[in-house]
């Protein structure tokens, strides 16, 4: 009971209505608990509704086209409105599913490729009875058709009850799908007047041919469903970071999904965005649409995660190191970038103390583009530059990125006891040396 419980409180679906409530479900045994169970009705088809696929984490496209293609596509669906003219009667159509398709927040979201399920019927209806004027009326079906013609913003796309369909909009293009149903019936109507015969005896009235009329009876209606286009663009990377002892850090990017996918030999890390449930959708047809709903989860395993628009992944072993980054309707694998150059820069210069307009030989590794501030002036190298010292600029800040790394100097001056305080200055970071240095300026004071 308690996973039943579980799956109505996560799970709002249009309930299913059918004969057998327990035949479409993929576990019939919990089904027939859940009827037994003492539930509503409309508890007992909520939780029926997410039995009928065990698929709760990706869409169940393959479940859906093939039961769907199964249904009569010649049953009205309950409430449907039906037309008349001439004698054609009970006229109606219907886009009964687009395939493959997901239901998130009343939004139909399409693929750019699929197939229509379109169901549509009529009756022709000719009467008996005999026209004013005539005296008999013979009426003869010559011939009747029908056609249903599909189009995407207008633009035609093809003809018949399933029609395959393939459209190149970008992602997020709002579609008008459209089927006419243009359905023409001709029929012969003979029509026979009373004429007298005289002969020279008596006169007689007979009931005799007169004329034939072609009748041709056309009727065009439609059905209109809006859906939006689901084909944003799938990228994802995974690049190392750093590198300490027998951790690896890395980070993770990726682009829009529905679901995410890092697996290693003995690690991984998983995130959906979306619950799915198989519905019914009209009624009395049995015809299924998957409903999206928003709920996150995540699972890691044997490695570190956090971040919000990009993840920073600490883990051990990357061995088979892959990606799966998933929309509703495709999904695609990308291999992990594994090499590693070290972020660390060391800096270096040819000397420690210089005189004033004496060269400073600077020396950056590793060799790539840098900025380096010096003086209040900003030079660009690869690794190597040659810099004039300065008078009370003893410090040279290299930038590369988001970072940044200073390297002290000391430029001499005429101040006395000026060296043992720059040396002071240089050595800050060590407390050992800067204690000396403190210990020596306090007795010559």
């Amino acid at each position: 009971m308690k996973k039943l419980f579980f799956i109505l409180f996560f799970i709002a679906v249009i309930p299913v209505a059918i004969a057998d409530k327990c035949e479409v479900t993929s576990h019939k045994e919990i089904c027939s608990e859940i009827i037994n169970a003492g539930l509503s009705e409309s508890e007992e088809d909520y939780l029926i509704s997410d039995i009928i696929s065990d698929s709760k984490y990706y869409p169940d496209f393959q479940f859906v086209n093939n039961w769907n293609k199964q249904s009569p596509q010649n049953t009205p669906p309950d409430g449907i409105q039906k037309y008349s003219k001439g004698f054609i009667e009970e006229a109606w159509i219907k886009i009964l599913a687009v395939m493959p398709s997901v239901l998130l927040n009343n939004t139909l979201l399409i693929n750019n490729s699929g197939e229509l399920l379109i169901g549509s019927d009529y009756t022709v209806n000719i009467p008996s009875y005999t026209e004013a004027g005539d005296c008999k009326t013979i009426r003869n079906l010559e011939k009747k058709s029908e056609q249903v013609n599909v189009y995407f913003n207008q633009m035609y796309k093809g003809t018949g009850k399933t029609v395959q369909y393939s459209v190149s909009y970008d992602d997020k293009t709002n579609v008008a799908i459209k089927a006419d149903y243009i359905i023409t019936v001709k029929t012969i109507i003979s029509h026979y007047k009373k004429k007298e015969f005289c002969t020279k005896k008596n006169c007689v009235t007979k009931c005799v041919y007169h004329s034939t009329e072609n009748k041709i009876d056309e009727l065009i209606i439609d059905d209109v469903v809006i859906a939006k286009i689901d084909n944003p663009i799938l990228d994802s990377t995974f690049k190392i970071k750093d590198k300490y002892l027998n951790t690896t850090k890395a980070n993770l990017t990726f682009s829009e999904f529905a679901s995410l996918r890092l697996t290693f030999d003995n690690s991984s890390f998983q995130e959906d965005k979306y619950l799915f449930s198989v519905i019914q959708n009209l009624s009395p047809l049995t015809i299924f649409t998957i409903k999206a709903e928003e709920y996150n989860t995540k699972e890691a395993k044997n490695l570190a995660i956090s971040g919000n628009n990009s993840y920073e992944v600490i883990i051990k072993d990357m061995d088979n190191c892959k990606i799966i980054i998933s929309s509703f309707f495709a999904n695609k694998n990308f291999d992990c970038d594994l090499t590693f150059v070290s972020n660390k820069i060391n800096i270096s210069t040819d000397k420690l103390v210089y005189n004033e307009d004496e060269i400073v030989n600077l020396n950056i590794e590793p060799k790539q583009d840098y900025i380096v501030k010096y003086a209040e002036q900003e030079f660009k190298t690869g690794g190597n530059l040659n810099l004039q010292a300065q008078k009370n600029y003893n410090k040279i800040i290299v930038f590369h990125n988001d970072k940044e790394i200073d390297k002290l100097i000391h430029v001499k001056n005429d101040e006395p006891l000026d060296i043992l305080f720059s040396v002071g200055v240089f050595a800050g970071t060590n407390a050992i040396f800067l204690g000396l240095v403190k210990k020596y300026w306090g007795a010559i004071l």
